[in-house]
């Protein structure tokens, strides 16, 4: 019969606590990112930078973390569709303020129709921002603690995350996505990177990263689907520049993973967008065995790019 003595349940108890705090600690290291001194940076532009500079760092402590490597691009380039969609946002408003053909065809042509993409780039704005925030508080903590404390620590561990969910900072609600959940992939990923199958690792934590957070958090909303699908059935068609672009992610100028160029393709749909990641991820892997140097360049200039000046703070 097992031993219920109160010795015992304080044993347990205090390692529960001690495990807690230990999560706890992490997380509070991801929040200095992008909350330095307890204060939520209120640019979202800044927070971006901050996040794809974070990861960037992570890769350049410890090369296994090579998630966190091809992360640092992806967020680099959510930035980029983040300030595309400010620019057309602004823009569509100087249109609309300037013109004089309200009641007539070429109105509805030139300004409503443009409109109604303007403000599915302004909401996907906010969307891809939370998506970028959530991820980086979800699983910039996870290479930290496992860092800190390796594999078999992580895995024991890992459902005590959630009992710090009232002491951290988490942007969306707990019906969507609770805090701290502990999905089979995080430790199946870290085991493979522990295993030194660091290329199976960023696939395992993509997963993770796409299906298990992302999806929850932003692509199961219908809006987010709509502006999507109208970015992509524009992209495809050849739409106006700087309206409609492909959904891509850049290396650098020659090398570049395009998710897809039919107008009827969807990246809220899991097995679609998972090809997409699969293929960036190989091409991010191959550029690494072939243009190391480079990337370590350029991962040093995302991290640098993220420093804050005071006047930023």
């Amino acid at each position: 019969m097992p031993d219920d003595s109160p010795s015992l349940q304080a044993s347990a108890n205090a390692l529960s606590d001690d495990a807690v705090e230990a999560w706890l600690a992490c997380q509070r290291e991801a929040e200095e990112w992008i909350a330095p001194g307890g204060v939520l940076l209120d640019d979202p532009a800044l927070r971006n930078r901050r996040i794809s500079a974070a990861y960037a760092s992570l890769w350049l402590r410890d090369a296994r973390f090579q998630w966190a490597g091809l992360a640092s691009f992806a967020s680099s380039q959510v930035g980029s569709g983040m300030a595309r969609a400010g620019r057309s946002m602004r823009a569509l408003g100087q249109r609309i303020g300037s013109s004089e053909t309200a009641d007539s065809f070429e109105w509805l042509y030139k300004v409503m129709i443009p409109a109604l993409v303007g403000t599915g780039e302004g909401y996907l704005r906010g969307q891809l921002s939370l998506g970028n925030l959530t991820v980086f508080l979800d699983v910039y903590p996870l290479h930290r603690f496992y860092s800190r404390y390796g594999l078999q620590r992580l895995r024991d561990t890992l459902k005590a995350r959630a009992l710090a969910a009232d002491r951290v900072r988490w942007p969306v609600a707990s019906d969507v996505l609770p805090f701290g959940q502990p999905f089979r992939e995080i430790g199946d990923g870290f085991a493979l990177v522990d295993a030194g199958c660091v290329a199976d690792s960023v696939i395992k934590l993509a997963w993770h990263e796409q299906v298990n957070v992302l999806q929850r958090v932003i692509y199961d909303d219908p809006k987010t689907r709509l502006a999507f699908d109208a970015n992509q059935i524009g992209a495809a068609a050849g739409g106006r520049a700087g309206a409609f672009m492909p959904i891509e992610l850049p290396f650098d100028a020659e090398h570049s993973t395009v998710f897809s160029a039919r107008a009827d393709a969807h990246l809220y749909d899991v097995g679609q967008r998972m090809d997409f990641v699969s293929r960036a991820a190989a091409q991010f892997d191959g550029l690494l065995r072939t243009q190391r140097s480079a990337v370590e360049v350029a991962l040093s200039e995302i991290a640098a790019a993220g420093v804050i000046a005071p006047r930023d703070r």
